[in-house]
């Protein structure tokens, strides 16, 4: 393993944690709720994985984006190198969490589309049920985690595989 590696590791992890810390959890509690019983529908190709979102606030309510964050390689001769991991999700589990389904989208990008915006992603809008108060809120579900997102595992030269 690369010694500048592991000190880049710990240092993007301190500052990580740091940010965590002075930031606000400004999101409501239904929401909260919501994004971790629809992590809950993703089923992974792998025996680890992670589950990641982007949430904003906008002007017709929340909008939220989950992936499942890469695989990256971590000490010996692959150091570095990430891999998209597959993943099954279970849409009928999302729909009914929807009291009204006001729109249904599949979005697919060219492959030679800029990275940002190469992926599928399948959108759901519309009212949630009475468990969630009835929020409007729109869901997409991509293909792949946004480029700017971290890994979501680490795997280890000896087959380990840690959570990020």
């Amino acid at each position: 393993m690369h010694s500048h590696s592991s000190i880049q590791f710990l240092v993007k992890r301190a500052e990580e944690m740091a940010q965590r810390r002075t930031r606000k959890d400004c999101k409501p509690l239904w929401l909260n709720h919501f994004i971790d019983l629809t992590a809950d529908l993703f089923e992974p190709d792998t025996e680890a994985a992670r589950v990641g979102y982007e949430c904003q606030l906008e002007e017709d309510g929340w909008r939220v984006h989950f992936y499942l964050g890469d695989a990256e390689y971590f000490g010996g001769a692959e150091d570095g190198r990430r891999e998209r991991i597959g993943f099954d999700f279970d849409l009928k589990g999302l729909l009914d969490t929807f009291e009204t389904v006001e729109s249904l989208r599949n979005q697919i990008r060219q492959a030679d589309a800029a990275p940002e915006t190469c992926c599928t992603m399948i959108e759901v809008t519309g009212l949630l049920s009475g468990g969630f108060d009835h929020q409007p809120l729109t869901v997409g579900i991509l293909s792949r985690p946004p480029r700017e997102a971290g890994p979501g595992v680490r795997i280890h030269p000896n087959g380990e595989i840690e959570a990020v």
